[in-house]
């Protein structure tokens, strides 16, 4: 009897969750609680075995009396403490069976089938319901009665594995109306955990109620529904109120109380868990405990935690190895996690597939295909390369992010089998690679051989859409989703749905995907926001962040490092501090780096850079990221020295290693001061630690040597990239434009397109620059035709006014006003660039009468509007409307005069003879007056032939330029113009 209740405690149990042989014995332990005697008819079901074995000893077995056949004629074996076994075979007969004496006498637990027969290997609880299934239809009921507990918890087993609500629901209704519910707990904590596993956690709750006795089984099985559907607080919660009705938690509690304290960040509650598990001993007698211990702390980041409870074992599998591999691995220390699994081996344990997995990532992650190549080598000798599929998946993901898709394809090639998993592997390495073409021809193939995607696949196919802006192919791959209904409650395909349209622009398709959801969470919410910030839409970002609380989520670690972004673009400084103060609030500043990077380049961007030094500097733990974030806060600030300090301080005294980002800043930041040198050094640097390939350094670099005008190293550090995008082109186009070199931009331009990149934005507006400068008219009508061909006419205002600029520079001022009235938007900028070409052509009238429709279209000048007007009215001589347009500026426009203004008044009464009011201007002028202003004035007084000002002007030009070559050469043409020199 004792047997049988064991049997009958165990198999409830695993209704809960399917677990290993030690939490089994855990677990019996746990529920030692009188059942009494259960009788079957005049047959207990242990004596029911006992006769079929009878039977089979004395040739007994037949067709029985009762009306079917036993069977398959072989004998049910049991084994109980846990490792019962049972064996059914066969099906029952076509014959009406009768009653409880019929075949559910045979429906009972068994943990696996032997490994015979067809359902070699079967879960017993897919078994009984088979058996179920098959008897007659008219028999297809099960006789409810306490006899049949154990067959009922494994039908109910086999619902909860299945996710079969309908059948587990038509179950739970013949339970209640037999009364059955409330004189068996193990059927009721079965009936709670098939609601939990089919998701219908409110059901489950329902059942818990009606417990009149709740013991330890019963909170478990709560505990363990809450826990597996993401209920952390609620499990919590229930687990405290166990505590509270005088309940010791045992080993299963803890089991799952841990693992929910890891997934809601609970470091106070951990810590008290360990001190309780350590109280009763479970450290030291319980494994499976103690690596939920270790667990929690890996998920919570606190890996010295980790070890130490590891270390405590006296008793090590190689679960816990695992575990501690797992976690490093997880959290970036991909060198410990090789290095544990050495010490793993050495220790005597043999690795898994799960451990082969940990480290063929870890190797992924630090680019060792050294340490891969090796690994692999070691499971070629224990056949697991090709017996494991998920190995076999990990290897070909390992070679291809370290770069090696070669050999991931000649190991896709050589696997016999290939699923969906297989062939997302080599895709997504092809993705990894940049390489859309290849990822998209295996993705075809893949079809071809009738294997159908996943959500994974989905997921990746489309980043490969969205990374080089095949909208098409995406939207393509976006109906073949909705055919096939996968896009309904997957998260996973609609926040990849997202982000494609977002990397493709299409911000409104984007928009679409997420309000035709019927349910949203908070990681499509990111991705939402993420998409607006990063398509310069954020203002829009912050209205959805405000509609995404009222609609009652709460921001996570990711959602804030993106809406800090958006508040950053907007230099939206309120705002930005009423989230700093959120984070702050939700401890979210100190566990997570990207929060504090995005609050140091929101206050830089701002430019409060004490503020970002103060959010820097009181960080419990500084890292690579925050380091970069601040330096480039400084460089974007022309705070070079600064921005200089911080990376010397982060590689001497942090003794962090600079990234990417650290390098492409550092590098903007030697541009800021003009330090070359300090650049070419720090480009060293970069070929010494092996960034000298990558692609966004190569950007920088080649930005740099631009700006300062070394050209020829700008070039030859584009030419060894392996892959030139077109940010790298532009950069170097933009650095030939800057220094007049328009023939060799044009050049590189006809190269990019050799290459077969395309130009953006950028890349035209600098090649228009140069079409302008060397009047090259042609090549100017067909970049115009390029653009308007690919939208970017209207999607970029600044490019129209280029084009504009680009037409009056060539003289063609009537196509320059074409241009101009087909722009969509028309900007300050535009205006400007129009008034520009008829001060050029010295038509002050049509200079006027634009300025007069900039203002009537509701846009206000600016600085450089009144610099050219100023301008034409100087040349044509225009005194009283140079006059009323200088002021006007400061009057109507609160538009402080800079130096150029002052330059072009002073400059109008020189040539209109009042040199007295042109030297009274200078004296009351809140700037230092510059060169170009004494040069004005010499030309003035040489026109007026005032030699005595003349001098005057002269010394003061010496003064502020002592070798100005060009004011002695004005003094001595005033000099000879009044016959005095």
């Amino acid at each position: 009897m004792e047997q049988r209740e064991e049997n009958l405690q165990v198999s409830a149990m695993q209704t809960c969750c399917y677990i290993s042989e030690e939490e089994k014995e855990i677990m019996i332990g746990s529920c030692r609680e009188p059942l009494g005697m259960i009788h079957f008819g005049n047959l207990s079901l242990f004596d029911g075995h006992l006769k079929h074995n009878e039977d089979v000893d004395t040739g007994a077995l037949k067709d029985s009396e009762d009306g079917h056949a036993r069977v398959n004629e072989k004998p049910i074996y049991t084994n109980c403490g846990g490792q019962l076994e049972m064996q059914i075979q066969g099906a029952f007969s076509g014959e009406i069976m009768e009653e409880s004496q019929s075949g559910n006498a045979y429906i009972c637990r068994m943990p696996k089938l032997a490994n015979t027969g067809e359902q070699k290997d079967m879960e017993i609880s897919e078994v009984v319901a088979q058996t179920f299934c098959q008897m007659p239809q008219q028999e297809n009921v099960l006789v409810l009665s306490p006899d049949n507990a154990l067959a009922i918890v494994n039908l109910l087993a086999d619902c909860a594995k299945k996710k079969d609500l309908n059948r587990g629901s038509k179950l739970h209704v013949d339970i209640a109306g037999s009364g059955f519910f409330e004189s068996n707990a193990f059927v009721g904590c079965a009936l709670l955990n098939m609601y939990a596993k089919c998701g219908v956690i409110h059901k489950a709750e329902q059942v818990f109620n009606r417990f009149s006795v709740r013991n330890a089984v019963s909170w478990n099985a709560l505990i363990s529904g809450y826990t597996q559907l993401g209920y952390s607080n609620e499990a919590l919660a229930s687990f405290k109120q166990m505590q509270e009705e005088g309940l010791p938690p045992d080993a299963v509690t803890f089991a799952c109380i841990l693992k929910a304290c890891s997934n809601v960040y609970d470091v106070d509650m951990g810590h008290v868990l360990h001190a309780m598990v350590l109280r009763q001993g479970f450290l030291e007698s319980n494994v499976v405990v103690a690596n939920s211990l270790i667990d929690m702390y890996v998920k919570h980041g606190f890996l010295a935690n980790a070890q130490a409870v590891f270390d405590e074992l006296r008793i090590q599998d190689s679960v816990s190895w695992n575990v501690l591999i797992f976690g490093h691995a997880q959290h970036g220390y991909a060198q410990e996690s090789l290095n544990l699994f050495e010490c793993m081996k050495d220790h005597g344990f043999c690795p898994d597939a799960f451990t082969y997995v940990c480290v063929f990532k870890a190797c992924a992650d630090i680019g060792n295909s050294v340490k891969g190549q090796e690994v692999h080598n070691e499971i070629i000798k224990g056949g697991l390369e090709n017996a494991n599929l998920v190995v076999g998946s990990v290897l070909i993901r390992m070679y291809a992010e370290c770069g090696m898709l070669a050999e991931a394809q000649r190991l896709f090639d050589e696997l016999p089998t290939k699923n969906v998993v297989i062939w997302t592997a080599l895709i997504e390495g092809y993705v990894q690679q940049n390489d859309a073409h290849r990822a998209f021809c295996c993705f075809e193939q893949m079809k071809e051989q009738r294997v159908s995607p996943d959500d994974v696949l989905f997921s990746c196919i489309l980043k490969a859409c969205g990374s080089v802006g095949d909208s098409s192919r995406g939207q393509k791959i976006h109906l073949e989703i909705v055919m096939d209904q996968l896009l309904d409650g997957n998260m996973v395909i609609a926040s990849s749905l997202l982000h494609m349209y977002g990397d493709c622009g299409l911000l409104a398709e984007a928009q679409e995907v997420f309000d035709e959801l019927s349910a949203r969470n908070v990681a499509l919410w990111t991705s939402l926001l993420a998409i607006y910030v990063q398509n310069g839409c954020s203002a829009e970002a912050l209205d959805y962040y405000r509609q995404m609380q009222i609609e009652g989520f709460l921001p996570d670690e990711m959602i804030f490092a993106s809406i800090i972004k958006a508040c950053s673009s907007l230099a939206a400084l309120v705002e930005g501090q009423q989230i700093h103060a959120e984070i702050v609030k939700r401890g979210l500043l100190d566990i997570d780096t990207a929060v504090p990077g995005s609050l140091i380049d929101m206050y830089a961007k701002c430019g409060l850079l004490e503020d970002a030094e103060y959010v820097f500097e009181h960080l419990i733990e500084q890292d690579v990221v925050s380091y970069s974030a601040f330096i480039s806060g400084c460089a974007q600030h022309g705070q070079g020295e600064r921005a200089i300090n911080c990376y010397e301080h982060m590689k001497a005294d942090g003794g962090f290693s600079p990234n990417a980002f650290t390098f492409a800043s550092i590098l903007k930041a030697c541009v800021s001061i003009k330090a070359a040198c300090k650049g070419k050094e720090i480009h060293s640097e970069i070929v010494k630690v092996g960034y000298k390939d990558d692609i966004v350094i190569g950007t920088a670099l080649v930005d740099m040597y631009g700006k300062f005008g070394m050209l020829d190293e700008a070039q030859l550090v584009l030419e060894r990239l392996p892959l030139r995008d077109v940010f790298t082109w532009s950069s170097l186009i933009s650095g030939y434009v800057q220094h007049a070199l328009d023939d060799q931009a044009l050049c590189c331009l006809a190269q990019m397109e050799l290459e077969g990149v395309f130009p953006n934005a950028i890349t035209f507006a600098s090649s228009l620059k140069a079409c302008g400068s060397i009047g090259a008219i042609g090549m100017g009508k067909r970049l115009h035709a390029e653009i308007v061909k690919h939208g970017l006419f209207e999607e970029n205002i600044w490019i129209g006014s280029e084009l504009v600029d680009m037409y009056v520079s060539c003289g063609m001022i009537s196509e320059a006003e074409n241009v101009f009235n087909e722009l969509p938007i028309k900007d300050t900028h535009a205006w400007n660039t129009l008034i520009a070409g008829y001060v050029l052509f010295g038509d002050i009238e049509l200079v006027l009468k634009t300025y007069g429709g900039l203002l009537k279209s509701g846009k206000e000048p600016d600085s450089a509007t009144f610099t050219l007007i100023l301008n034409a009215c100087t040349g044509r001589g225009s005194l009283d409307s140079g006059q009323y347009y200088f002021e006007m500026m400061s009057m109507n426009f609160d538009l402080i005069p800079g130096l150029e203004h002052w330059n072009c008044i002073i400059d109008l009464f020189g040539r209109c003879g009042l040199l007295d009011y042109a030297i009274a201007v200078i004296e009351i002028a809140p700037i230092l007056a510059s060169s170009v202003i004494w040069h004005s004035l010499i030309a003035a007084c040489q026109r007026a032939g005032n030699v005595n000002f003349g001098q005057w002007a002269f010394e003061n030009a010496r003064q502020a330029n002592d070798m100005d070559g060009a004011a002695y050469v004005s003094l001595c043409n005033t000099l000879h113009s009044s016959c005095l020199y």
